[in-house]
């Protein structure tokens, strides 16, 4: 009887067991789909990240750099050997929003900036960028960091500046062309009453 007894609990343990081990290898079958797509999903949105045109610099709530894109790499002019992961963002803007360094300096900043600003390049050189800023929050709304693109104005700069000076020539030389004018008038006036007189 106790024999019996044994193997119904036995027999009965061992369903179990099996229960727990197809729950646990469906579990595990779960999670290995959970994390595909959530590894797809981190690929799909890096190729976004990498392949957008203007720099995007990603900080932490310190103002701590923690991500970047080639964009960013190749307008600050980063090489491979130096990286701006790590570095405050500070050491390239001047702008506010780059000076903040505790999460309370962040939650009292205004949610986002559209302004022009100067950054400098690793070699120290600087240009003018078009920068907007937001700040990035966890689910209970506290400040997490900062996602700040920026778009190199120094092409624009040097468009307009061709364009004043374009514009300058042609009033110059609409100048020149009405002395000209005044000049040429009088002394065809002189030049035909001398055949009269």
């Amino acid at each position: 009887m106790k024999q019996a007894t044994a193997e119904k609990r036995a027999a009965r343990a061992e369903a179990k067991i099996e229960a727990l081990e197809k729950l646990i290898e469906d579990k595990s079958r779960d999670l290995y789909l959970v994390q595909q797509e959530a590894h797809f999903a981190y690929e799909y949105l890096d190729n976004i990240v990498q392949s957008m045109m203007s720099c995007l610099i990603v900080t932490d709530e310190q103002g701590v750099v923690r991500r970047t894109n080639r964009a960013a790499e190749t307008m600050l002019g980063i090489t491979d050997d130096a990286s701006l992961v790590g570095q405050s963002l500070s050491t390239i803007c001047d702008a506010p929003w780059a000076l903040v360094s505790t999460p309370e300096q962040i939650a009292q900043t205004t949610s986002l900036y559209h302004e022009e600003h100067s950054l400098r390049r690793q070699d120290g050189t600087s240009f003018r960028a078009l920068c907007s800023t937001t700040i990035l929050q966890d689910e209970e709304g506290q400040p997490t960091g900062l996602a700040c693109t920026a778009l190199d104005l120094s092409e624009r700069k040097l468009l307009e500046a061709q364009l004043v000076q374009s514009e300058k020539l042609a009033s110059i030389g609409e100048l020149a062309a009405g002395v000209a004018h005044e000049i040429n008038n009088p002394m065809g006036f002189i030049s035909s009453n001398l055949g009269t007189l």
